[in-house]
């Protein structure tokens, strides 16, 4: 009598399912993996299509999609301000023209041009998706150890003891650094030398050179006070005159003002005589020219009476009567009554009487 026997474990055929299950997950990963690059803050990167040849260039952080299993390469730079220090054994020597040698150590501060973030993958070479950033710095040390030989070199040690010289060649170093490298797509901004070690036998030259720059900063120092107390004795009798002619201005202008006021017053006494004289030639106009037209009347009723006696003079006879008569008789009163009662007298009788004793009765006038 045969039995079967009930094992617990998994199947074959069920581990088969599990092993493809993980490798399916394995695959899933890693090609999720693959697909996407994470572009942090500070960072560039350059996607290379490796089919096409093709290049972008992504400036802005954020996550990268792109073709799995080496389809495509992202390449992540550092685009933030780097620097470099040689100094102990990396340091430089120089050698002057006096054949001396010089020690010093460089400091450089660097960063990449975004923009020509494919240039520098193209011509440095990045290593794997751009996290080595060694061959780009062993490029930025080699050219700056040998710019600062060749134009640090170029001065004696007087003038390299003069610290306005070395200054002035170190900033022709960095800007003969920064027309080399452009085509790399890196920016040098910074070139510093310090600690400057010369030969034992040229020390000495070098204390006494520096205390007689001393000296002479110190003389130039001591010139400069002396100049400045000068522009101040200066700047003070220049405002002493200013006040001077200032209030010699003002004296002036307060004269100006006073004769201007008495001008303007006796131009205003001028001009009320002038009104008043006008005033009075025109009342008297006024009063001659009335004399004149009155006299002009009076003449007239002359002229008009000597006419009037011409012409009777002209008639003669009872018309110069008339004319004497009705002169004498001129403002006279006359009453008079008929001589008798008719519609047409014939003849009137004159005589004289006292106008106050005259009774007041019908009459003629």
């Amino acid at each position: 009598m045969s039995m079967k026997t009930k094992t617990d474990g998994p199947t074959p055929k069920q581990v088969a399912a599990i092993a493809l299950a993980v490798l399916i997950l394995v695959l899933l990963i890693a090609t999720a993996l693959s697909i996407t690059t994470k572009v942090a803050p500070g960072q560039v990167a350059v996607i290379k299509n490796n089919i096409t040849g093709a290049e972008a260039v992504q400036l802005s952080e954020g996550i990268i999609i792109h073709l799995p299993f080496g389809l495509t390469d992202v390449y992540v730079l550092d685009k933030t301000q780097k620097s470099l220090i040689m100094a102990d054994e990396e340091s430089v020597i120089i050698k002057t023209r006096e054949g001396a040698n010089v020690d010093t150590n460089v400091e450089i501060t660097y960063s990449l041009n975004p923009v020509e973030a494919s240039k520098i993958v193209k011509e440095i070479g990045m290593g794997s998706r751009g996290a080595d950033i060694t061959k780009v710095n062993d490029l930025v040390v080699s050219f700056v150890r040998s710019k600062v030989r060749d134009e640090i070199g170029r001065l004696n040690l007087d003038e390299l003891a003069r610290p306005e010289e070395r200054t002035a060649r170190i900033e022709d170093t960095r800007r003969r650094l920064n027309d080399e490298l452009a085509p790399f797509g890196i920016e040098i901004q910074t070139v510093s030398a310090t600690d400057w070690d010369y030969d034992d036998k040229y020390e000495a030259m070098i204390k006494r050179r520096k205390e007689a720059d001393q000296v002479f900063v110190n003389q130039a120092a001591a010139q400069e006070t002396n100049r400045k107390k000068q522009e101040t004795m200066v700047a003070e009798q220049d405002r002493l005159r200013s006040n001077a002619v200032a209030e010699a201005k003002g004296e002036v202008q307060k004269e100006l003002i006073t004769k201007e006021a008495w001008a303007l017053e006796q131009r205003a006494g001028a001009e009320g005589l002038a009104y008043k004289m006008q005033k009075d030639a025109d009342a008297a106009f006024i009063r001659l020219q009335n004399e004149a037209i009155g006299t002009e009347l009076e003449l007239t009723k002359r002229a008009e009476g000597i006419r009037a006696l011409a012409d009777a003079y002209a008639k003669g006879g009872i018309s110069l009567v008339k004319e004497a008569l009705s002169q004498k008789l001129k403002g006279v009163q006359i009453t008079g009554r008929p001589f008798s009662l008719d519609s047409q007298p014939q003849r009137v009788q004159m005589e004289q009487v006292n106008p106050e004793t005259l009774a007041p009765r019908g009459g003629v006038r």
